[in-house]
């Protein structure tokens, strides 16, 4: 605000320079014409006094007189004395508008002493006399006024150059000072346009990071809301798993315990209590899992080398707990040795292979195996069936929570909900991958693969 003030000033500065120029040129020439028309009117005027004053004038006139004694020429004296008198007043005057006080005391003795002779003159008596002669005995004295009225066209011709070069000096003066201010006043105007100019600029980048950060924080914010609604989303689905997955075991077990209760021999009520005790024991694992999953959001499984096909081995001794019949229907070739978080691949191999032993067709021997092939960097194992598989819609969502596939068992208990999701998270947290195997025309077959040296977050 206060850089437009004095814009604003300098802008009505630089008017008022101008106004003043155009004044002060106004004043020049107005008074170098008036100077002009005084003195021509002065020469003018002196002039004709000159006229009046010589023989075709006053002295002409009143000589006529003195020889003829014709009024008329008495009357051209007095007319001729009158007008001289006018002149001289218009003199005075002009001498004195140029400064100057003109002493015309001689030119008006001369004149006044023409006009008292006319009636003091004797008439007719140099009728004889030669012209000079008469010159000489009537002609007053004019050397005095002759001289006034050179010294006074002398005096107006020197104030005339004195009042000229000092008009001359002050235009000489304003046409460099009034540029020179001019110039001044301009460039001050453009230096403060330019100083707004770079605040104007400078107040906009100000204003454009201004915007940019706060689309950076509104960024940050939005992606900081999608994560909000991305856990809000887990934890959904995370609550909706537990349910889901937790729900048939625990309705066999009720189913059980009520059949158990109503068995009419000891041996009935074992067989029931044995199938609670292995429902239960599904729900655990089931709850073990996610426990294993949320574990990994938090911190990266702890590896070391282990023998994959040991793994693989306990995992089935585990099953035969629940499925007596497992150890039969699992081959397990030598797999070879990966870094990996045993219990975590534990659990993998659980799943995998409990995913397998429900695919069984009632028509068809079960048969599962288990193979491993080395690569340079990644041991991929494979978990192969020949049960009803897995339809080619579901390869790439089958790993999702919820996606399960085809299952002869009439309940679909546990099926493939959480088990190949959590597969996925944990496999994934070893720096390896889990996919269905393409290839196979009967049952299903699940590769996933195991790094061959330690992930370098846990190289000590």
């Amino acid at each position: 605000m206060h850089r437009k003030k004095v814009f604003a000033t300098a802008l009505v500065g630089l008017v008022a320079i101008s106004a003043a120029d155009i004044w002060v040129s106004h004043q020049v020439r107005q008074e170098r014409n008036t100077l002009l028309d005084t003195v021509s009117s002065a020469r003018h005027e002196t002039a004709k006094l000159y006229d009046e004053l010589g023989f075709g004038g006053l002295i002409h006139s009143f000589k006529n007189y003195v020889i003829r004694g014709d009024e008329a020429y008495r009357d051209r004296v007095r007319t001729t004395a009158h007008s001289i008198h006018i002149r001289l007043e218009r003199l005075d005057a002009h001498g004195r508008a140029l400064g100057l006080d003109p002493d015309l005391s001689a030119v008006r003795d001369t004149v006044s002493a023409y006009e008292d002779r006319l009636d003091t003159v004797r008439l007719g008596w140099a009728d004889s006399l030669p012209v000079s002669d008469i010159d000489a005995l009537v002609r007053v004295d004019d050397a005095p006024a002759l001289e006034q009225l050179a010294a006074i066209e002398a005096g107006f011709e020197s104030v005339t150059r004195q009042r000229m070069a000092r008009l001359n000096r002050l235009s000489g003066f304003q046409s460099v000072l009034t540029p020179t201010l001019q110039a001044l006043m301009l460039g001050f105007i453009i230096f403060i346009w330019m100083r707004m100019y770079k605040t104007r600029i400078q107040a906009g980048r100000e204003a454009r990071a201004q915007i940019r950060n706060l689309n950076a924080s509104l960024r940050a914010q939005t992606l900081t809301l999608e994560r909000m609604r991305e856990s809000h989303a887990a934890l959904e689905n995370f609550t909706s798993m537990v349910a889901h997955d937790l729900k048939a075991p625990l309705r066999q077990a009720s189913m059980l315990l009520h059949l158990a209760k109503r068995a009419e021999t000891e041996a009935d009520r074992d067989a029931h209590c044995d199938k609670v005790r292995e429902s239960i024991e599904r729900a655990n694992t089931i709850v073990e899992g996610f426990l294993n999953l949320a574990q990994l959001d938090d911190q990266p499984p702890e590896t070391s080398l282990e023998d994959i096909g040991e793994i693989f081995r306990q995992a089935v001794d585990e099953l035969a707990l629940l499925h007596r019949k497992a150890p039969r229907h699992i081959r397990i070739d030598p797999l070879g040795e990966a870094y990996c978080d045993r219990d975590l691949i534990r659990q993998v191999a659980i799943n995998l292979l409990t995913n397998a032993l429900k695919s069984a067709r009632p028509e068809k021997t079960l048969d599962i195996r288990v193979r491993a092939v080395r690569g340079d960097t990644m041991l991929t194992v494979y978990v192969e069936d020949n049960g009803v598989g897995i339809p080619q819609e579901l390869a790439e969502r089958i790993f999702s929570p919820h996606v399960r596939g085809e299952s002869p068992e009439p309940s679909g208990a546990d099926g493939r909900g959480l088990g190949l999701a959590l597969c996925r998270t944990i496999i994934a947290a070893h720096g390896g991958d889990i996919r269905m195997a393409p290839g196979r025309s009967t049952g299903a077959s699940i590769r996933f693969t195991l790094p061959l040296a330690q992930p370098a977050a846990n190289t000590l």
